[in-house]
């Protein structure tokens, strides 16, 4: 069976199954994440290089996109938030989702400060976005629960 929501993760870390199950439990499926300790490692191949500790510093400081990363300056802020942003959106038409939940553990601040500008970045673009802080323990999960499925009754 099929289920109506496709859900985009994007975020720092989920290294316990349990968030992504309340999701998935909650009618809605998780086609695509960009975490930290998710798919986000898999996505480049290391370059060949005359020296391959090279490659390997390249792939991990550059192509790995973290809010940690420093990026190309762009003129403008709307360059500037394609350059942070645009592989998100790139993988939500490609999976073509019909919603993003930014996951953040409460004081990483990389993410907390991009927050802001993320939500706009999609909005701006038509797909909602659910910001939702974790402090990484079990008893948010209920709290998680409501949040999540408020979110999908909204897109539905």
């Amino acid at each position: 069976q099929k289920k109506p929501v496709r859900i985009l993760i994007y975020g720092s870390v989920i290294d316990d199954i349990s968030f992504v199950q309340l999701i998935e439990e909650s009618e809605a499926n998780v086609v695509m994440d960009d975490l930290s300790t998710g798919s986000r490692g898999f996505w480049h191949d290391v370059e060949v290089t005359s020296d391959p500790l090279d490659g390997i510093v390249n792939r991990y400081l550059d192509k790995i996109y973290c809010p940690r990363t420093y990026r190309p300056q762009a003129e403008t802020p709307e360059k500037d938030l394609d350059n942070r942003f645009g592989y998100v959106y790139k993988f939500a038409t490609d999976f073509k989702v019909n919603g993003v939940i930014l996951y953040v553990i409460r004081f990483c601040d990389t993410y907390e400060l991009d927050a802001p500008d993320f939500r706009d970045y999609f909005q701006k673009k038509g797909l909602p976005v659910l910001y939702l802080e974790d402090d990484y323990s079990a008893t948010t999960l209920g709290q998680l629960k409501t949040r999540v499925q408020a979110f999908l009754e909204m897109i539905v």
